[in-house]
């Protein structure tokens, strides 16, 4: 083989590596954007006795809920008080979320995103993790990307078993994203110790692998989906979990400001 065709084959090999590498990404976020067009749940209609939210800082999503109700689940028997430096005064809601540790604790927001930390949480095999927040009412409402909506007991229930399956209890193998489970009343997660953003909260073992595929936000967006609530079919991004409820919302005040003008 001549010098000058080895250099072509170089070259060739070399250019559709390139237009490879920048294929995928790109086949990726338009996949990512269309499901995230793509509405589950339409006829979802936000009526019922509990109300829950969906909190966006633009990187992560979580769910919001009481910390205990009547008729609902006490998460204080399963995120165990202890775990947390500090209780807020009047801690009536918990936020939880589900993603890759790594990943948590070294991207809190977009600005601290690195390659390597990218790299890491969607193609090498990792820890992942529940992040819970406790949340006083004040706190609650200082939220700058908020989202609410009301179940009905059933819708509650379905949510609350999405979550008690995501908690790995100690001394039991971690099951990966795939597997089915079977959520249990008694089950209490183990904390990861010295991990937290600050003193109401705490990270927990959990259940699945994170990747490109299942993150932090579809998390979210398969749990709003068991419940029933309008949702992107796939939502690796914040936005497919929140143009959904965005639009709800909307829907909701205009409602709330016509029934007020009658």
């Amino acid at each position: 083989m001549s010098k000058t065709r080895t250099l072509r084959l170089i070259a060739r090999f070399v250019a559709w590596t390139m237009l490879l590498a920048l294929f995928l990404p790109t086949a990726y976020v338009a996949t990512a954007i269309g499901f995230s067009l793509w509405p589950v749940n339409r006829n979802f209609e936000s009526a019922g006795e509990c109300e829950i939210f969906v909190r966006s800082n633009g990187v992560h999503t979580d769910l919001i809920l009481p910390l205990q109700r009547q008729g609902f689940q006490d998460w204080r028997k399963h995120f165990p008080i202890s775990a947390f430096a500090e209780l807020p005064a009047r801690a009536e809601y918990l936020a939880i979320g589900w993603g890759d540790l790594g990943f948590y604790l070294e991207t809190p927001n977009w600005r601290d995103l690195r390659f390597r930390t990218a790299w890491k949480a969607l193609f090498q095999k990792a820890q992942s993790a529940l992040h819970v927040e406790l949340l006083s009412p004040a706190q609650l409402a200082l939220q700058s990307e908020l989202y609410a909506m009301r179940l009905t007991a059933v819708q509650a229930h379905r949510l609350e078993q999405f979550i008690l399956t995501s908690i790995a209890e100690p001394n039991l193998p971690r099951a990966d994203s795939g597997a089915l489970l079977l959520a249990s009343d008694a089950v209490q997660a183990e904390p990861i110790a010295g991990a937290s953003y600050g003193l109401h909260d705490a990270f927990f073992y959990a259940h699945g692998d994170y990747s490109m595929w299942r993150t932090c936000n579809s998390w979210t967006a398969e749990g709003l989906q068991r419940a029933g609530v309008a949702v992107a079919a796939w939502s690796p991004f914040p936005f497919g979990v929140t143009r959904p409820l965005r639009a709800l919302n909307t829907q909701a005040a205009k409602s709330d400001s016509h029934s007020n003008s009658k």
